[in-house]
């Protein structure tokens, strides 16, 4: 427990006993009593968290954030925060490039995404931007600005995740005590806009128009095997090519890190198939990844690629077709619908490595197909109404004469009666198959 000290001349101290039993103080120099109240409660509970290791309240850790230095080093004196040295990532541009050289466990495409939003967040805020200056307002004004270059909502939404990484790093260093991304949107959604379905008919043209087996294989794989555009193609080797099963392995970069998500078996479709054994004759003796040529590693299988992206736009142009938004992810979601349309949902997504509900938030799509059918469907369904319709009317009529010729059959063969039938004496009267029964 600590206490508040008078000294003489105004002064105040504030004394405790540390975790290790030793007597400490902190000299206030001449404060007044309220404002040393205050600072104690603050000591209390900075000492408790140290003796019980546990985070810093969050109130004291926002005081903690605020107060000055010579107050900050006389604490870290007394041993209840960590000296100054160690907190000295106080600028934006200092703890970017902390941040990404801790992440030692990040793939090159997912640092590259990092230090492009690092970029984006200096050339906003400035690389001297205090981050404990930074709040929520800043952060929605970084966002905007992101959506005012003419970035897709995704890709805006995508930075701002990182950028929230970012400050969410700055809290579990204790340097701020909440993230000023906290409430900045970040998750993707599917864009309407951007989703085009790719035809069988347009994947044809430009199958024909593609320069090589090679390629001819890789938008294949992309449209009727639904592979990730390049990472999940340059992990393919010929041993992952089960022939005798119909099958082949796909391992996936993307989904590696979540547990049994890391590699997944797909059909060898039968729009498939011709190209993979096109691409297998090809192949050099001994060659083992089976994309070797499309890559900047020289075939070495380190994931490295070329601008595939640029070589598929010439190809797509060269067959006379109008680019698709997402030219990779385009093939990739108009190979999912085209499988929803034939096998269970969660066999789908078994096959390429998704959710139910991503596939449907970003690949399924409305095909004209799915309208031809509705409509013939309309049609057919309209047609055996009419037919059940004119039968029903001409059995209603058929029903109808065999009534009346019931009744007339039955009037025919009852008795004549002089006089009423007394209802206590004629208790039931039934009818059946033409003949009166009656009961006492």
């Amino acid at each position: 427990m600590a206490s508040v000290i008078n000294d003489p001349g105004g002064r105040r101290r504030i004394q405790f006993v540390g975790g290790d039993g030793a007597r400490r103080a902190i000299r206030l120099g001449q404060l007044d009593r309220k404002s040393a109240d205050a600072i104690c409660r603050h000591v209390e509970a900075l000492l408790g968290a140290k003796i019980g290791g546990q985070p810093i309240p969050k109130d004291s850790a926002s005081w903690l954030s605020s107060i000055g230095d010579k107050l900050r080093d006389k604490l870290a004196a007394a041993g209840l925060v960590e000296p100054r040295a160690a907190v000295a990532v106080a600028t934006l541009g200092a703890l970017i490039a902390e941040y990404k050289s801790a992440r030692t466990d990040v793939k090159a495409g997912t640092a590259t995404n990092l230090d492009q939003t690092g970029k984006k967040m200096v050339e906003f805020f400035g690389e001297a931007k205090a981050v404990t200056a930074l709040t929520e307002a800043d952060a929605e004004n970084f966002y905007r600005k992101l959506l005012e270059h003419d970035l897709a909502t995704n890709t805006a939404r995508r930075h701002a995740g990182r950028a929230k990484q970012y400050l969410a790093y700055a809290v579990r260093r204790r340097i701020i005590t909440s993230n000023p991304f906290g409430a900045v949107k970040v998750a993707t959604r599917g864009n309407p806009d951007r989703q085009e379905y790719v035809s069988v008919e347009t994947v044809g043209k430009v199958l024909e128009a593609c320069p090589s087996v090679e390629w001819r294989l890789i938008v294949a794989l992309s449209r009727y095997a639904g592979l990730r555009c390049p990472s999940e193609h340059l992990a393919l080797t010929w041993g992952d090519v089960l022939w005798d099963r119909n099958r082949f392995v796909v391992r996936s970069p993307k989904t590696e890190g979540y547990a049994g998500k890391s590699q997944r078996l797909v059909p060898i479709f039968p729009e498939v198939y011709p190209y993979l054994r096109d691409a297998f004759e090809a192949a050099e003796p001994g060659q083992v990844q089976v994309i070797a040529r499309n890559r900047a590693d020289g075939g070495q299988g380190n994931g490295q690629t070329t601008n595939w992206r640029t070589q598929m736009l010439r190809i797509v142009l060269r067959a006379g077709i109008t680019p698709w938004p997402r030219l990779f992810h385009g093939m990739r979601a108009a190979c999912q619908t085209d499988l929803a349309n034939k096998f269970p949902a969660h066999v789908v997504c078994g096959w390429l490595g998704n959710s139910v509900a991503v596939a449907n938030e970003h690949y399924l799509q409305t095909t004209e197909d799915h309208f031809a059918k509705a409509v013939q469907s309309g049609a057919k369904s309209g047609a055996d109404g009419a037919q059940n319709q004119a039968q029903t009317g001409a059995d209603a009529k058929r029903q109808e004469r065999t009534n009346s010729n019931e009744v007339l059959e039955v009037q025919a063969s009852r008795p004549l009666l002089s006089a009423p039938v007394s209802t206590r004496t004629l208790e039931q009267v039934t009818l059946w198959r033409f003949e009166l029964q009656f009961l006492p």
